[in-house]
């Protein structure tokens, strides 16, 4: 660079010479060359510092949750805190006055664990509001109506059917105090947050699932039951004509997205029946991913409903109101005599079957 400077102070204003010029001419070429490579090796370096800042984003998440934990368990064995302990409980915990504040990190083990316990929590819609007031769901019943031809300037007529409205409340569903071992609470090995969320899910589901199916709506949620449209059964059992008139029950608006929903005894004893050509109605699950099915239709299973009741249907019709997160509080001195930590869970829940009058569900009660 120092020459070509040289050459432009001495040849500044005149005509260079024929060699002057090859030797300016080849010094452009090379200072082009060095500047490629200096833009490539700049290059080079944004990607490695980009993919560092990303490894490092990485790490500092990892680092967090484990610190979050340790944080944790050190505050229920009442150990003294770190600062950078402090500082990540302070950011990312939950909880309520007078409990010791838990990982956010708990709520989605026991959701986790919910939504395998439950089958009807799983076939739902679940809708999740950030408050608790009441959640208003309006309804239509325009089955009948269907577009026509009207005369030019033709008036158009208004539906028959007003919208109504189902309305879902926040009701508080809330786990006995569960005791937790120190012992397990000093063993490193052990996965706090999901052993505390897998706990406290088995008592919430119970609750849950249990107003989802039969609950009466007064002051809990209303179940799936007592909404549906009722279908006889003929006789004390379940016979093949039942399934046919449960089936029929439902609208073809609905048969599409239709499935069957019922406990695990009854299901077993849907796989004895055969149709007419001695063809089992029942196909068993043969994989993880492929659930039960009768006729082709999904089998959902859910231990609350009565034996040889079967409730087909749209069961996403059933709507499942949740406020926020499942949350953990924690007692310290309420187990202490036993060397044990208390846990409650609890949420605030609400469940409606969305009828307008069109029975997207029905269920087939037992016979007597």
């Amino acid at each position: 660079m120092a020459n070509m400077k040289d050459m432009q102070q001495k040849w500044d204003g005149k005509a260079m010479d024929a060699e002057a010029r090859a030797a300016w001419d080849k010094m452009l070429t090379e200072a082009e060359s060095i500047n490629a490579d200096i833009k490539a090796e700049e290059r080079y370096l944004a990607l490695q510092a980009n993919i560092a800042k990303t490894q490092s984003t990485e790490t500092r998440s990892e680092d967090v949750q484990k610190i979050e934990t340790r944080a944790f368990v050190k505050t229920l064995l009442g150990q003294e805190l770190t600062a950078e302990e402090k500082n990540v409980q302070r950011r990312s915990i939950s909880g309520t006055q007078g409990s010791v504040l838990v990982p956010s990190s708990v709520a989605p083990y026991i959701e986790t664990a919910l939504a395998k316990m439950s089958g009807l929590m799983q076939a739902a819609e679940i809708i999740r509001t950030t408050n608790g007031g009441d959640l208003i769901l309006p309804t239509l019943n325009n089955a009948s109506a269907k577009a026509k031809v009207v005369a030019r300037y033709g008036q158009s007529s208004k539906a028959g059917k007003e919208f109504s409205s189902k309305t879902l409340r926040a009701f508080t569903y809330r786990t006995d105090i569960v005791p937790v071992a120190i012992e397990l609470l000093q063993d490193s090995a052990v996965n706090i947050e999901q052993f505390i969320g897998e706990l406290l899910a088995k008592e919430l589901v119970d609750g849950l699932n249990a107003d989802f199916t039969n609950g009466t709506g007064s002051d809990a949620a209303r179940g799936i039951v007592k909404d549906a449209k009722s279908v006889a059964a003929a006789g004390a059992g379940v016979a093949y004509d039942d399934i046919i008139a449960v089936m029929k029950a439902v609208p073809s608006a609905y048969q599409g997205a239709s499935k069957f929903m019922m406990n695990a005894k009854t299901m077993y004893d849907l796989a004895l029946i055969k149709d007419a050509a001695e063809r089992p109605i029942w196909t068993p699950s043969m994989a993880a991913n492929m659930p039960a099915s009768i006729f082709g239709k999904e089998i959902v299973l859910n231990d609350d409903l009565a034996d040889n009741a079967i409730v087909y249907g749209d069961l996403k019709k059933y709507k499942i109101r949740m406020v926020k997160d499942f949350s953990v509080a924690v007692m310290k001195e309420a187990l202490m005599e036993y060397l044990s930590i208390g846990i409650i869970g609890y949420c605030r829940a609400d469940g409606v079957l969305l009828d307008a009058g069109t029975n997207p569900v029905a269920i087939l009660n037992p016979g007597a």
